[in-house]
């Protein structure tokens, strides 16, 4: 200690590479875990490394100094002093390590606490932290001549405050090395025999020999009255028990789907086929199968051939309101109804996809207030129970205690995303619109309200929800309720019957229309090779 001169001794930090080596081999070389074991301490230094690291979040680590001995010396020096935690007006700690400077591997320290001793005290940790920080940040280097003067402690180190201003940052956790093996705790000590701790039932477990070790005065002996092998058993309740072994609920089975109905009923009887009601039980299965909606093939393949609530006002307007007569050109509509398409993707979807959750959470937010437990629930195809040829898909189920379950729909527009709902009603092809009152509504010639009332008419409710929500930072959601229109159902019901007999029946029966896409898909041309056009003749 001698060489130690005191001018020798200097506040700027030693080079990155030792300290960030120092840095890597403190966490990795259990210096703290072996020296705590070696005086019997069960913790390992867990709690010193914790305790340490709290002290240096305080700012309780300061006149932090650097010794590089300088020779052939492999080994440099770290002092500190560290403020004591609760006599902040005492002599403060002071502590020391010694590094190897080769090795970069942290050698012996001392602390001039009562348990600093050994050098394993939390003191000691927190200078460690201190000094690994310095490395993490960059700081170990010196810009210029001039000292740093950054982090320097301040002069009154805890000014006086009010109790309720006071932060207490306490590091919270485990500071242990990340790869040390934990020791098994004693509570997860099994004392059973290794063949006796898998688990068994009741049933398995041996309560002759419980009754024998405890008299009969184990509690769950109670329901094990037990019989002796000589006496007959009680069959006073065997009846009891053959009734409750015999009931049972009977299990509801999928209806077929159109297009199976279409290969096992012959032509004249389909539509009768398809026309046939449906019991809640089945339309209920239906629902609870296909609730993953387009994730989940059964949800595909009862849509194919029905028309869906989205589709209802394309159907409604494929017969002429005047004359009665339905459109010749219906191929698109067949396309999908039949779910010919391939499945798409662009940013229109994925942003009603994306937002349909928070949609559907606002509508709840917005409308709590007034209704008693109301919730939400997914949903999957809703068959029309009178009408199978109908369905939809809800975005949402909405229940409460006051006014049963009512169907959701939600709409995130990607064009005008940006707009409030003031703004997009004022737009010509919104599908809101200001009423002369001044109120916001869904306009009822909108393909949206045909949609909506289809799922009024397949859920039996009468009274629906509608909700559009924005991007807008201001008035971004708008929700209103769409009340049952029975005079509109009566015409859309005897519509969607003459188209489904007329367009779709044909295709499920003869598939003409898919036949000709797969011809066309095999003898499609390969396209012709680009050719250049020859250049214009140089002008002289």
């Amino acid at each position: 200690m001698c060489m130690l001169c005191l001018s020798s001794w200097t506040t700027d930090q030693i080079c990155a590479l030792l300290l960030f080596l120092f840095t890597y081999n403190f966490f990795n070389l259990r210096w703290f875990y072996k020296e705590n074991r070696a005086i019997d301490i069960s913790t390992g230094g867990r709690e010193s490394l914790r305790d340490g690291k709290s002290l240096y979040v305080s700012g309780h680590i300061g006149s932090v100094q650097y010794h590089g001995v300088g020779g052939n010396i492999p080994y440099c020096f770290m002092r500190s002093v560290c403020i004591r935690e609760t006599s902040l007006r005492e002599v403060p700690y002071k502590l020391w390590i010694i590094i190897h400077k080769e090795k970069q591997v942290l050698v012996e320290s001392f602390c001039t606490c009562p348990a600093g001793l050994r050098g394993t005290c939390k003191h000691v940790s927190a200078l460690c932290h201190y000094i690994i920080a310095i490395a993490a940040r960059g700081e170990n280097t010196a810009v210029t001549e001039q000292r740093q003067t950054w982090n320097a402690p301040p002069k009154n180190l805890h000014p006086p405050e009010f109790m309720h201003n006071i932060n207490i940052r306490k590091v919270q956790g485990n500071c242990v090395i990340e790869n040390e093996e934990r020791r098994p705790k004693r509570f997860k000590y099994d004392p059973r025999a290794p063949n006796d701790r898998g688990e068994r039932s009741i049933y398995q477990l041996d309560m002759d020999g419980l009754r024998d070790a405890t008299n009969g005065a184990a509690g769950i002996l109670t329901y094990f009255p037990g019989v002796p092998d000589n006496q007959e058993p009680c069959m006073a309740d065997l009846s009891v028990v053959l009734e409750e072994i015999v009931e049972h609920e009977p299990v509801a089975c999928l209806p077929p789907t159109l297009t199976e109905l279409a290969k096992t009923s012959s032509e004249s009887s389909l539509f009768e086929e398809c026309l046939k009601p449906l019991s809640q039980s089945e339309v209920q299965t239906v629902s609870n199968a296909t609730q993953d909606q387009a994730e989940s093939n059964l949800w595909f393949d009862y849509r194919a051939g029905r028309i869906t609530a989205s589709n209802l006002a394309t159907v409604v307007k494929k017969v002429n309101p005047g004359t009665g007569e339905l459109s010749q050109r219906n191929d698109s509509l067949i396309k999908t109804i039949m779910g010919y398409y391939p499945a798409v993707s662009s940013a229109a979807i994925d942003w009603g996809k994306y937002n349909e959750s928070s949609a559907v959470k606002m509508f709840l937010k917005a409308n709590r207030h007034s209704h008693k437990n109301m919730s939400t629930k997914k949903c999957g195809v809703v068959l029309c129970d009178t009408l199978p040829i109908l369905a939809a898909t809800p975005d949402a189920m909405v229940q409460c205690s006051c006014c049963g379950l009512r169907p959701l729909e939600v709409k995130n527009p990607y064009t005008y995303r940006g707009l409030s709902v003031n703004k997009l009603a004022e737009q010509p092809d919104s599908c809101l619109h200001i009423t002369t009152d001044g109120q916001i509504k869904l306009k009822r010639d909108h393909p949206y309200y045909y949609q909506v009332q289809a799922q009024l008419l397949c859920t039996h409710a009468d009274i629906g929800y509608f909700a559009v929500k924005t991007a807008s930072p201001y008035s971004n959601f708008h929700c209103e309720e769409i009340c049952i229109d029975t005079q509109l159902l009566n015409d859309v019901v005897d519509k969607v019957k003459r188209v489904f007999e007329a367009v779709i029946m044909p295709e499920l029966i003869h598939g003409n229309l898919r036949k000709r896409m797969e011809a066309n898909k095999t003898q499609e041309p390969l396209p012709p090779a680009a050719t250049q056009e020859p250049l214009p003749p140089a002008s002289t």
